[in-house]
């Protein structure tokens, strides 16, 4: 019987937290649409070497060099910490 109770319980829990499940999506912008266009872009063109590197860590050097990461695409946050003299720790 308990684990009857859990069963129904965890089902319960997984369709409430479920994203979408009673609620609408708000439609995504023009303006999000061209930007995430211009960041697939911008990676496709990448050299086979930058391939390689993480896209945080491509996107921070552009942005510490006073780069835009893509065209049209004015603010981005990488999630990079950098020290005072521009450097971060990869492991």
């Amino acid at each position: 019987m308990h684990r009857l109770q859990s069963t129904w319980l965890v089902a319960a829990t997984l369709l409430v937290a479920i994203p979408g499940s009673g609620h609408a999506a708000s439609p995504i912008s023009d303006n999000v649409k061209v930007q995430i266009q211009a960041l697939q872009d911008e990676k496709a063109k990448r050299t086979p070497v930058q391939k390689k590197i993480s896209s945080h860590l491509l996107n921070a050097y552009k942005l510490r060099h006073g780069q835009t990461v893509a065209p049209g695409v004015p603010v981005f946050r990488t999630g990079v910490k950098l020290d005072g003299a521009g450097m971060t720790l990869v492991d």
